[in-house]
């Protein structure tokens, strides 16, 4: 098989059973059961490709029970090695097929390609749990949530008043979070503004939330509210740090779109100042790979994008800061929100491949987030391109 022959044995009808397969609300409060078969889907699908698996079990502070980050390894496990990665987690209204089956598809289809190519050098292939949120946290806000009055028993608010201020408070909060604000800062900022439209209920919830979030900072978020596994992964295999080469995180795959105007960008990242293949800039079209990247990624993500445009054809967008991980969380908070982060934090070098999130994705985090919403051509190419990074190292 010649170098770039490899690519034709992606196969797309593969990526849509996967999604099909596993496509559900996997929620550690909501449904734990769909938690636990997807992570049982992802081991059996590893072990069939016959990679050596593992399960990196951890708990959770607060929390009853214990989670499964799922590993499966190529190779004599006794040097540098690559990492691909994953997280089978949803939020608890979604089934999840963007957000993050796609992600866990691709990797299970490219661990497939890489086991039956003979791949000679170390590769780790894992998919992690708890990346949506911290399980006590949420149980904590639901409290909060329904002590307030404010809520039904489907935790729907009881009036459109309350609905309406508290998206503008979240409108706030993102303003004050962009000018370098802490999380409990933001809340103060958005409460101040707002509070002479609040109720007294209102008021005392809004007050809640601010001493709920009070330990959270702009670097702590990660592990204490999303990242839980990723973060307890690295911190657990910090005797590795040394020996990763590099980390290709799939967070959400599926989604691209011709449309107009149907991409927007973070806060703090100006798109004309990024390098970029085949964009329609101007016009914001969604139709391109995204990758996320900080001052120790450089040579991956360029590694990635050369594959793109040599080899795939796939346009993309190239998200690079030369910054270091708290740098990052002062300047582009949202280009942590993902399981590369706790990587960037032990410089690591580590890429987010990404349609964007709700910068594209309208279905982003809810119920609507479902298979028929996907494009799996798309979802091929950047596997395609996954895979060709993969053997370039």
């Amino acid at each position: 098989m010649k170098n770039n022959d490899i690519i034709h044995e992606i196969d797309v009808e593969r990526l849509y059973q996967h999604v099909l397969a596993i496509e559900g609300v996997r929620h550690p409060i909501d449904d734990q059961e769909m938690l636990d078969a997807t992570a049982d889907y992802i081991k059996y699908e590893l072990d069939d490709y016959g990679l050596k698996t593992k399960e990196h079990v951890f708990q959770v502070e607060g929390y009853e029970g214990s989670f499964r980050n799922i590993e499966g390894y190529l190779g004599d496990d006794s040097g540098p090695e690559l990492l691909v990665t994953s997280h089978y987690d949803t939020v608890s209204i979604s089934p999840g097929a963007n957000d993050n089956a796609s992600g866990v598809a691709g990797m299970l289809e490219i661990a497939r390609v890489i086991a039956e190519s003979g791949y000679k050098k170390n590769i780790r292939f894992i998919s992690f749990t708890l990346e949506e949120n911290h399980p006590r946290r949420e149980l904590e806000i639901r409290e909060l949530m329904v002590k307030s009055g404010l809520v039904d028993d489907e935790l729907r608010f009881l009036s459109y008043q309350t609905l309406k201020w508290l998206n503008v408070i979240d409108c706030y909060r993102e303003e004050a979070l962009q000018k370098g604000k802490t999380t409990k800062e933001s809340w103060l900022y958005a409460e101040k503004l707002v509070s002479e439209n609040l109720t007294k209920k209102e008021k005392k919830y809004i007050t809640s939330l601010v001493e709920h979030y009070s330990d959270i900072s702009r670097t702590n978020w990660i592990g204490k509210s999303i990242c839980v596994g990723s973060t307890n992964w690295v911190n657990d295999n910090l005797d590795r740090k040394r020996g990763i080469l590099g980390v290709l995180n799939l967070e959400e795959i599926g989604y691209k779109t011709e449309k107009i105007f149907s991409q927007t960008y973070p806060s703090g990242i100006n798109p004309f100042e990024h390098q970029s293949y085949k964009v329609n800039i101007d016009e914001r079209i969604g139709d391109f790979v995204g990758i996320f990247s900080d001052k120790n990624s450089a040579n991956l993500a360029q590694v990635f994008c050369n594959q793109c445009r040599d080899v795939i054809d796939l346009p993309y967008h190239k998200l690079a800061v030369k910054y270091n991980f708290n740098e990052i969380a002062l300047k582009v908070i949202d280009l942590l929100r993902s399981d590369h982060a706790p990587f960037w934090r032990e410089n690591i070098p580590a890429i987010s491949i990404t349609d964007t999130f709700e910068f594209r994705y309208p279905f982003y985090h809810t119920s609507a987030d479902s298979v028929d919403m996907l494009d799996f051509d798309f979802m091929k190419k950047i596997c395609q391109a996954t895979l060709l990074t993969i053997t370039s190292l």
